[in-house]
């Protein structure tokens, strides 16, 4: 009985801590966390003879771009850049630095109206430099001209670099029906690569998760299968970008209860940093794909003997929707299916169900 008990309450756990439910009237809109900008300090107000919740000292200086590069000198790549970000909550420049980067041999490139200075040493752009190796925050002047503090930060996990053929990981992010393609660098802590080459698709991961979040969830498929960080081998994967916990350790503490607990099917993840396109994207959960296959749930695969018994594949097939306007519609009594011409005698077993509310 005590079995019972506790294998039922890992289970409500894993559904509360897997799950964002968000329920809300039509007339009321999700948290702005625009709200916790600066500015609502008063004394950081009197400091910068500013008032109001919106008030930014050092959001507009005369500086046109500023990169650094050279992150992983231990492999040969042109994607290891990223340029600095501006903190609105902070009112502060950051650069984040991947764990592969050597903080003595960095290069900074820039354009701005005069030269940039860092603690008051003079950068010379387009050159490589030991000064971000001299401390984690610096007071930036461009000529003689206060432009704020830069702060460095520099992570300790493996990280990715994604590279997008068309309009870039921003595009995407407003649309999410645009699909990317690229190429990508996945490296260790240690530096050590773990997949460099192509990937065949960049694309929106989920439906209330990929509204609310600024910080954008994303599917990713690998043109073969490969075992990324010892995960087993697998061509399709997700990038979490976990938006609203901030602990960033919801999703990896269910998943390793579940696994102590001995449940079967459990995905694996590891975490990651992201850089796309020269941006730093944040840290990310990088997740196996709920899917039936031999390194993930290894049931029957119906839809692989469906797909022998055709001449396209699956997905190239209608879609057909009974009881709502559209497949993006969840209706009650509604469902959808693909219309395939030549079905096995034998379609027991190899399926997975998805539990969808309404209201998500």
């Amino acid at each position: 009985m005590k079995i019972k008990i506790i294998s039922a309450i890992i289970t409500i756990i894993t559904m509360l801590t897997q799950t964002t439910f968000i329920v809300y009237s039509e007339d009321d809109k999700p948290y702005d966390r625009s709200k916790e900008l600066i500015g609502l300090d008063s004394a950081k107000e009197e400091n910068y003879g500013l008032s109001g919740s919106d008030a930014r000292y050092y959001s507009e200086i005369p500086v046109s771009s500023f990169e650094v590069s050279n992150l992983s000198p231990d492999i040969v790549t042109d994607l290891d850049y990223t340029d600095w970000w501006y903190s609105e909550w902070d009112d502060c420049r950051y650069i984040f630095l991947p764990v592969t980067a050597d903080r003595d041999s960095i290069v900074i490139t820039y354009s701005a109206d005069d030269t940039i200075y860092l603690n008051g040493q003079p950068v010379k752009s387009g050159e490589t430099t030991s000064l971000l190796s001299d401390d984690d925050i610096f007071q930036i002047t461009v000529g003689d001209k206060d432009c704020g503090k830069l702060k460095v930060m520099q992570s300790h996990i493996g990280c990715i670099y994604l590279s997008t053929s068309h309009g870039g990981t921003d595009a995407l992010d407003k649309n999410c029906n645009i699909t990317e393609t690229g190429t990508t660098i996945m490296l260790n802590a240690d530096g050590s690569t773990e997949y460099s080459g192509a990937y065949e698709k960049l694309t929106a991961h989920g439906n209330s998760s990929w509204d609310y979040s600024k910080k954008k969830p994303y599917n990713l498929k690998l043109p073969q299968k490969e075992n990324l960080y010892g995960m087993g081998k697998a061509k399709k994967w997700t990038l979490l970008a976990n938006y609203l916990d901030h602990s960033m350790l919801r999703n990896k503490l269910t998943e390793e209860m579940c696994k102590a607990a001995g449940m079967e099917c459990v995905m694996d993840s590891v975490f990651v940093d992201i850089y796309a396109d020269g941006s730093y994207r944040g840290t990310y959960q990088l997740y196996e794909r709920v899917q039936i296959q031999k390194n993930r749930i290894n049931i029957r695969d119906l839809e692989e003997v469906t797909e022998k018994l055709n001449s396209r594949d699956l997905n190239e097939y209608a879609q057909k929707v009974v009881g709502a306007d559209s497949a993006g519609e969840y209706k009650e009594n509604s469902y959808k299916y693909y219309d395939i011409p030549n079905n096995p005698d034998d379609v027991t077993g190899g399926y997975l169900l998805q539990f969808q509310q309404w209201n998500i």
